[in-house]
């Protein structure tokens, strides 16, 4: 399908002292039972990242260049959340916290980075559309200072030069079980709402005069 809205959906492994991670449910899910949008011609791929500083970025690097998505939603889990975040900000700066092979990163992610990006998403537009789908959610303005964050600050990193791209990151809540679902409604709103800002996007630009 060449003219598809390709949408990249990720998630972790689990980590620390956490059994499960519900992001890891999320992407499995989606890969076994696909995401029904309302929305014509589209393509979802999914990827379960590892919790290590050396490879959540490469590995996120190499699906974006074979898959050339249009939306790249990231998702990873706040433990003792009660609602989604919407992440708007990636710091570079790591803290210190072990990853799962117990390799500590502290200091700047790129050493000659920009301090901090923001997201690529239309931040007010998603919280919004969760907001409308039932679903508690707030914006949060510091990722953290551990792998989600070092992702999601690569992420913005190299989106300065694919300006096309919607790109963010979402923490969520410990949903698992009854509450599982909950994750799938985030996603399936979070990919309806920007691919339908790309939509408007590209009706804009086609209504724009040429001289």
């Amino acid at each position: 399908m060449p003219n598809s809205t390709k949408i990249l959906i990720t998630g972790f492994e689990r980590f620390g002292r956490h059994a499960i991670n519900p992001t890891q449910h999320l992407v499995e899910t989606i890969a076994q039972e696909g995401l029904d949008l309302k929305i014509e011609d589209y393509e979802v791929r999914t990827k379960l990242l590892p919790v290590l500083y050396n490879r959540s970025w490469t590995e996120l690097f190499t699906v974006l260049q074979q898959f050339k998505p249009d939306i790249v939603l990231c998702f990873g889990l706040k433990a003792g959340a009660d609602k989604i975040y919407v992440e708007t900000t990636a710091r570079n700066q790591d803290g210190g916290t072990p990853d799962n092979r117990q390799v500590k990163r502290h200091g700047p992610i790129l050493d000659n980075g920009a301090a901090s990006y923001e997201t690529r998403i239309l931040k007010e537009r998603a919280r919004m559309a969760l907001n409308k789908a039932g679903l508690p959610v707030d914006y949060s303005h510091d990722c953290g200072d551990f792998v989600c964050n070092h992702l999601f600050y690569q992420l913005m990193h190299w989106c300065q030069s694919q300006p096309k791209i919607r790109s963010g990151f979402y923490h969520v809540p410990m949903w698992t079980g009854e509450q599982a679902h909950m994750l799938l409604d985030a996603a399936r709103t979070l990919a309806e709402t920007a691919s339908e800002s790309i939509q408007i996007e590209k009706h804009t630009a086609t209504l724009q005069p040429s001289w």
